[in-house]
């Protein structure tokens, strides 16, 4: 009678270990994903809050140039600054600084006057076109163009 064996032996540590440096590499693989994700949000986030801000910059740009016209009393604007335009300027105003590398600019344009639909015959409506200018941090700029009208005599 011959003497048979049931032990066997076998090289399944090998393979466990290949198997498991395979899951390593995806797992390694999926967070440098992860992180380069996580970093193209941040930069999108921050774009996005830089031109939110310079909206705002700009925003406020036009409220002071319409300041100026509420202002400007009876007179609608005839002459409000120093600068004579030759064309049909009112006023300009560049860089000035509201906050922190937020820089904003504004100009009035005024339109030929009309008669004031239900006035008096010595009113007249005015209408001046501002167009405001906001460069921000990362070279983030708006424009916003606004229509304000005025009556006055």
């Amino acid at each position: 009678m011959g003497y048979r064996s049931s032990f066997r032996v076998s090289d399944d540590n090998g393979f466990v270990m290949v198997v498991a440096l395979q899951i390593l590499l995806i797992l390694m693989i999926i967070g440098v994903a992860a992180v380069m994700t996580t970093n193209i949000e941040l930069q999108i986030v921050g774009n996005e809050k830089n031109a939110r801000q310079a909206f705002y910059v700009a925003e406020s740009g036009w409220q002071r140039a319409f300041q100026v016209v509420e202002n400007s009393g009876d007179k609608a604007l005839d002459y409000i600054n120093p600068l004579n335009f030759d064309d049909d300027r009112v006023a300009v105003v560049i860089d000035q600084p509201l906050t922190s590398g937020n820089l904003y600019s504004y100009q009035i344009n005024r339109g030929s006057p009309t008669k004031a639909p239900g006035s008096g015959k010595d009113y007249l409506k005015f209408n001046y076109q501002v167009n405001s200018v906001a460069t921000g941090i990362n070279n983030a700029a708006t424009e916003i163009e606004v229509i304000i009208e005025k009556v006055s005599r």
